[in-house]
């Protein structure tokens, strides 16, 4: 039910291994090709998957993290998050939200608005968002007032995508999640905690999960990738 590979960069743990233990899945008529689902972490990768199987003649959803979570929260419309994904704040939207910001701050400059959006980002992905600026009043004002910039914009940030599909999945089985039987996951060490947590969740009734990766290899540490998560998930 869980194959978890661990192997240094160059040894095969793609193309040797996810590819066509992907590969030998779809060749089984009997598995639905919506029932077979490979994550990667960015879109690079994720397109490089995509041509890796287009040739399987029954060709599985390649697709990042992200964007998997996207649709499911999309294909639901009971949840808090709903009104606002449909408008993803990308980052010259960003500027718009800081100079908002610094309408409200008005004696903070705007390095340090910014900063601290970084900093209010990243707190999505590490622990639970409700601890997350609540050290004391400034800080509870600043995530106030974003909150309350996404609200009335009725946007969303990309880094609340994960966190709430986790939380919805947590609260909701539905086909989407439940569908997914056979799970793959290329260069796992690359997913923050969160990430491996939903990837956790996606596998709990699933027949097969197939992640590969590589600790010492993690280039998203900028992004809170948590790298033992996949030693973690071996020793499970």
């Amino acid at each position: 039910k869980k194959i978890c590979v661990i192997a240094g960069p160059g040894s095969g743990k793609t193309k040797g291994i996810l590819v066509p233990k992907a590969g030998q899945i779809m060749a089984n008529d009997e598995i639905d090709p919506e029932e077979v689902l490979i994550i990667s972490f960015s879109r690079l990768s994720a397109q490089d998957l995509k041509e890796k199987v287009k040739d399987f003649g029954r060709v599985p959803r390649a697709s990042t993290l992200h964007s998997f979570c996207l649709s499911f929260l999309l294909s639901e419309d009971n949840h808090d998050i709903r009104k606002r994904i449909e408008s993803i704040v990308i980052d010259f939207e960003k500027q718009i939200m800081l100079s908002d910001l610094k309408i409200v701050f008005p004696q903070t400059g705007k390095h340090d608005l910014k900063r601290m959006l970084d900093e209010f980002s990243a707190g999505w992905a590490v622990r639970p968002h409700d601890d997350v600026f609540n050290e004391d009043d400034a800080r509870k004002s600043f995530k106030a007032a974003v909150l309350n910039w996404l609200d009335e914009h009725e946007a969303a940030m990309m880094e609340e995508i994960v966190y709430h599909a986790v939380d919805l999945s947590k609260k909701l089985k539905t086909d989407f999640i439940e569908k997914p039987q056979y799970i793959f996951v290329d260069e796992f060490q690359d997913l923050n905690k969160l990430e491996q947590e939903f990837i956790t969740l996606l596998g709990t009734n699933s027949k097969l999960v197939l992640v590969v990766g590589d600790p010492d290899q993690s280039i998203y540490s900028f992004k809170y990738a948590h790298p033992e998560g996949i030693n973690l998930l071996a020793e499970s």
